[in-house]
């Protein structure tokens, strides 16, 4: 969008916060002023205040490289782990999980990785992980011949503490992507960790425009801000571009979540950042194929992942997979 827009997004976002600030009890209490009557919305729908507060931060972190940076470095202080991680010059799929979802869905994506006939470089950011949630991930790794495991420890200090704890467990995996790339991973593929990997997504990703360093599943038929990118596969490569906008990403993140939230943030932050990038970094963001990761079985994905309450009604994702 370029310098001017940014300007102008800050500007125009400044005197919405402003008049925020001056009305701040109706905006929380999201009642009308005049009448009083609570305002009834969809289930899952933001506010124009929110998306206009989430807009303005990212805006600040796409203009000025220190907004957010003490947030990045408190977080890269808590982290347990960063400083043991082996992946230069590798590729890494890369999921975030705590200990219910590491039971249930992480476990059984390593096995399926594990049954195929290449061998695979897989990062954990585990989240307010358990003694016993380590020790499986040790004997994990140290069980499965095609793995390469690596995790972090995150103890989420850097979550607002009234929000819910799946909106920040739904972003981890993004706020640890730069320090991967910062370790040298050659291509990160984060994924959802309720999937299963039916066939290696390299060279499906060999086959992408080398040009393209960042990738993201775009929907573009999607009205909402927060609806028009699906966080379940992101492509980050290691250049400058996608190594600027993961910092960008994860500074973005948590400047958000470090706020009230009522959902989710992962998906309506990089839609606003790819915006409000310049056009060297937007011509460099592109769509992932729909191969990459199927939401339900296909013939050629190489993910398989179930949604919503299927994937709690099976003994586990695969039977999931059968039932979908």
């Amino acid at each position: 969008m370029g310098w001017g827009f940014l300007i102008f997004t800050c500007g125009f976002f400044s005197g919405i916060a402003c008049v925020a600030c001056l009305a701040r009890p109706a905006f929380w209490r999201e009642t009308a002023p005049a009448s009083g009557k609570k305002v009834v919305r969809k289930s899952g729908e933001w506010s124009r205040f929110s998306r206009a507060a989430i807009q303005f931060r990212c805006a600040l972190v796409t203009l000025f490289r220190s907004y957010g940076e003490h947030h990045l470095s408190n977080f890269r202080d808590q982290i347990g782990g960063i400083d043991s991680i082996q992946v230069d010059g590798k590729d890494v799929i890369l999921v975030a999980c705590d200990d219910v979802y590491f039971d249930r869905f992480a476990v059984p994506l390593l096995q399926s990785m594990n049954q195929l006939p290449e061998t695979f470089v897989t990062h954990i950011h585990l989240m307010r992980p358990s003694s016993a949630t380590i020790d499986a991930v040790t004997r994990l790794g140290d069980s499965l011949n095609n793995i390469q495991v690596s995790y972090t420890t995150d103890a989420c200090n850097a979550a607002f503490p009234g929000n819910l704890d799946y909106i920040y467990y739904a972003a981890g995996r993004f706020l640890v992507a730069p320090y991967l790339l910062e370790r040298g991973a050659r291509r990160i593929l984060a994924i959802d960790v309720d999937s299963t990997m039916i066939k290696s997504p390299w060279p499906i990703i060999d086959g992408l425009p080398q040009e393209m360093t960042v990738g993201f599943v775009f929907r573009e038929d999607k009205k909402n801000a927060w609806q028009k990118i699906l966080a379940n596969a992101v492509l980050l490569k290691n250049d400058l571009s996608a190594k600027t906008f993961s910092n960008r990403f994860a500074r973005a993140l948590l400047v958000n979540l470090g706020r009230r939230q009522r959902f989710c943030v992962d998906q309506i932050v990089p839609y606003y950042l790819v915006r409000l990038s310049s056009s060297a970094i937007r011509s460099r963001i592109r769509g992932l194929p729909a191969n990459i990761m199927a939401v339900g079985k296909t013939d050629d994905a190489a993910f398989w992942t179930v949604k919503g309450r299927a994937k709690w009604q099976t003994s586990s994702p695969d039977q999931a997979l059968i039932t979908a």
